[in-house]
């Protein structure tokens, strides 16, 4: 499910959309990165299943005030198979962007 977190963000960010963050220097408590995760405006943070990888990564770095979505909330079902559908991409891309406009 990391494919379908990674394809969202690298299109949010390269529309100008959003910033994309590695969860695996926040993870791993990288400052630098922790701090500009911080300073961004509105984090989202995106997950793929249930696990909560990247919420638990950004807990254990006391980052908190994030809005967060689960790809697998969106009806897309958990598998190991490389080869996302066009359709299911654009359903969390669509989600992810209508997280960031709200203003909630």
């Amino acid at each position: 499910m990391g494919q379908f977190t990674n394809e969202v963000a690298k299109k949010l960010s390269i529309d100008g959309l959003a910033e994309f963050f590695c969860v695996t220097g926040v993870g791993a408590r990288i400052s630098g990165m922790i701090e500009s995760v911080r300073g961004a405006r509105k984090v989202l943070v995106l997950d793929g299943c249930s696990a909560q990888c990247a919420k638990k990564c950004a807990d254990q770095a006391g980052i908190s005030g994030y809005s967060y979505l689960v790809v697998t909330d969106l009806g897309i079902e958990k598998n190991h198979d490389f080869s996302l559908a066009q359709a299911d991409i654009d359903r969390v891309l669509s989600a992810c962007k209508a997280n960031l406009t709200s203003t909630a």
